[in-house]
C-alpha cells in the first residue's frame, strides 16, 4: 500500500488497491475512507508532452501517444475527448483528471 501510495502520490480511490489480497484490500476499504485528494500540481491536457503524460499513473507510453494522437488532430481538445481513446473510461479519467485538465 506505502508503494502504491508513493507512486500515485496519494489515495484518489480505494477501488483497486494492487499488490493486496482481495480479502485484505475489502477489509482496508471497511475500515479506512479517503477525506481528503492529493494536492498534485496538474498539466494542462493540450501541453503535456509525451514524457509527461507518460509519467502520470494510471497512463502508460502508448495510451500517452494515443493521446498526443488526439491532440495533433483536434487541436485543441479537453479531459472528456479522451473518452474517443480505447480503453479510457469514467474511472481511467477521473484517476488521471487529478494529473491533467
Amino acid at each position: 500500500m506505502i508503494k502504491c501510495r508513493k507512486f500515485n502520490k496519494g489515495f484518489s480511490t480505494l477501488d483497486k488497491l494492487y499488490g493486496l489480497d482481495s480479502l485484505v484490500a475489502d477489509k482496508v476499504k471497511n475500515h479506512f475512507e479517503i477525506q481528503k485528494l492529493p494536492d498534485l500540481k496538474k498539466i494542462k491536457i493540450s501541453d503535456a508532452s509525451l514524457y509527461h503524460s507518460s509519467r502520470i499513473p494510471y497512463i502508460n507510453k502508448e495510451e500517452s501517444t494515443e493521446i498526443i494522437k488526439l491532440r495533433t488532430r483536434q487541436k485543441k481538445i479537453i479531459i472528456e475527448d479522451l473518452f474517443h481513446i480505447t480503453g479510457f473510461d469514467s474511472l481511467k479519467i477521473s484517476r488521471i483528471s487529478l494529473y491533467l485538465y
